[in-house]
């Protein structure tokens, strides 16, 4: 038996009618009738009572004909879902985050990408910058949202957000009600910054704005989560610079300033390793460079 009999099959019984089931499979009536004949010596059993007139199914043909629809069904299923990843528009794609971009926009881009793919399983992980970063160039993971000021060095990556670096200050702080200030005022505070085993990137950046005012900032604690830094500054332990979109987290106790002289900078970016081809990956950048161009 072949799965093209089959098809004839259902669409013969659907149309009882040679001539109209040949037209819809696009054959000519005799291959039809030919096709009948030998699924039915294969099987051993008449599945069509059939005269001049008229085209009846038999018990056999009846009670065949469920199972039939249903793995015709299943094998064009199959089919459209094998086209689909061959163009990328099906797989599964492992993606990784950093918490906080999920307040300046990556939450709807990445569900708009779910309810446009559908059949691309996306399984998203919360993870460090530099351990995204890591797993791509492994190849145990095959998209990224990184925060960095700069994109990460042996991948393919384009801008996501942008945006101008603040100071975080504990609410009773003398600036914390200044409009602006500039980086020079907290060269005497200590600092509580991003591990720089969570992102080098980010780290060696916040550094870097302070030495071109004139001083090395006092590092106190650091931390792998932005989250947990806003906290450890809303206690009063020290300031910190970071992403202006920080202040959404609202975390009470914490003050946002804006740094006289800073500007806008990429702050977060999508990677990806170029020399790994996953099914569904190009659908993502696509897009996700779309959404945030929109955006």
């Amino acid at each position: 038996m072949e799965l093209r009999q089959l098809r004839h099959f259902v669409f013969l019984a659907e149309e009882m009618h040679f001539g109209r089931a040949a037209t819809r499979l696009f054959i000519t009536q005799p291959a039809l009738s030919a096709s009948m004949m030998k699924l039915e010596a294969e099987m051993r059993v008449r599945l069509f009572e059939r005269d001049s007139k008229t085209v009846t199914l038999t018990l056999v043909g009846r009670l065949m004909l469920a199972r039939a629809k249903e793995i015709v069904s299943l094998t064009d299923k199959l089919e459209q879902f094998s086209h689909a990843v061959a163009t990328g528009g099906a797989g599964v794609v492992e993606v990784g985050f950093t918490g906080t971009l999920l307040f300046r926009g990556l939450a709807p881009i990445l569900k708009n990408f779910r309810d446009s793919f559908p059949q691309i399983e996306l399984s998203v992980r919360e993870l460090t910058s530099q351990v995204q970063i890591d797993m791509l160039r492994t190849g145990r993971l095959d998209a990224a949202f990184v925060s960095s000021p700069v994109p990460p060095a042996g991948l393919s990556s384009f801008v996501l957000f942008e945006e101008r670096f603040v100071a975080c200050l504990p609410e009773g702080h003398p600036l914390a009600g200044k409009s602006q200030i500039d980086v020079r005022q907290l060269q005497d505070a200590e600092f509580v910054m991003l591990s720089r085993d969570a992102s080098p990137a980010y780290y060696d950046h916040i550094v870097a704005l302070c030495a071109a005012t004139g001083f090395q900032p006092n590092v106190s604690i650091v931390a792998a989560h932005v989250p947990s830094i806003v906290a450890l500054v809303a206690s009063g332990i020290g300031v910190s610079l970071m992403p202006e979109s920080v202040g959404k987290l609202g975390i009470p106790g914490a003050v946002f300033v804006p740094l006289r002289g800073v500007s806008r900078a990429a702050t977060a970016f999508m990677a990806w390793n170029p020399q790994r081809d996953v099914p569904g990956l190009s659908s993502l950048i696509e897009m996700v460079q779309r959404d945030k161009g929109a955006s």
